[in-house]
């Protein structure tokens, strides 16, 4: 009697330990552990974590390597996505939406949200199989300076202004782009913001003052070349930091990374 027990015990061990196994086996092998690249220059690397309750992680990378963001969500069969929350280095949280093209998992459609904020890209995968999810954030990470009253979604006289503030070792940097026709890059000199913008092929000087309620705020800008200033003037619509889309923003505030991290090292 007492064999039988003892053999039936190994016997439950025997097929759990197999069934734990397999379920490891078919979790790596799923088709949605991969790294995709984004049509936005970055890519997602995502791991398939448990295939019984569908959990699936993963970072989102910069094109030069460096983690931006982590990511936590399930897939649903059904609808072929995959759907989670990401939380990115300086704390921010976002929402990513994943849709994978039709009669494929090679491709998908991609949403990335934060706050009202929300960017639209495509995916396409660039290698298969469990990836390599060890990538650290920056070691100096440029984030929105959260006691900031500048960083948000602005409603202005020229369209919708996106701004954030970063905070850096000798100055007061704000990047963002607007109405997607340009960009700003400006610094924070006696309480006013001072810089340049972009608006496709021509180029110009910003000036802004906050008010004192921290929601509007008044300002001049002129194209570089003319003589008479306009004006410029907005009220925030969200505190939430905004996701800057326009390119050539995206890679001041690489270059500013680079140069904070090196900084950092020496």
């Amino acid at each position: 009697m007492k064999n039988k027990v003892i053999c039936s015990t190994l016997l439950v061990m025997f097929v759990m330990l197999t069934t734990s196994n397999t379920y490891s086996q078919l979790a790596a092998g799923h088709e949605s552990n991969g790294i995709f690249k984004l049509s936005t220059d970055n890519e997602i690397r995502f791991k398939l974590t448990s295939l019984k309750s569908e959990r699936i992680k993963g970072i989102l990378v910069s094109d030069r390597g460096v983690r931006l963001a982590s990511f936590n969500g399930k897939i649903s069969r059904q609808n072929r996505s995959i759907k989670g929350d990401l939380t990115y280095c300086d704390g921010n949280k976002g929402e990513l939406t994943w849709y994978f093209d039709r009669n494929t998992e090679d491709a998908a459609q991609v949403y990335l949200k934060i706050g009202k904020s929300e960017l639209k890209a495509t995916a396409t995968r660039t290698k298969k199989g469990v990836p390599d999810l060890s990538a650290a954030c920056p070691a100096s990470t440029l984030s929105a300076n959260t006691k900031s009253t500048w960083t948000g979604t602005w409603d202005t006289s020229y369209g919708e202004l996106r701004l954030v503030q970063l905070t850096m070792t000798n100055q007061s940097k704000m990047i963002g782009d607007y109405s997607n026709f340009g960009h700003i890059d400006a610094n924070l000199k006696n309480g006013k913001w001072e810089g340049l913008f972009n608006n496709g092929n021509r180029e110009g000087q910003v000036n802004f003052v906050l008010s004192e309620d921290g929601k509007s705020f008044t300002g001049t800008w002129k194209f570089d070349g003319d003589t008479q200033w306009q004006n410029w003037s907005g009220t925030k619509s969200s505190s939430s930091k905004p996701v800057i889309t326009y390119r050539s923003a995206t890679l001041i505030i690489d270059r500013i990374n680079r140069e904070n991290n090196e900084t950092s090292r020496n």
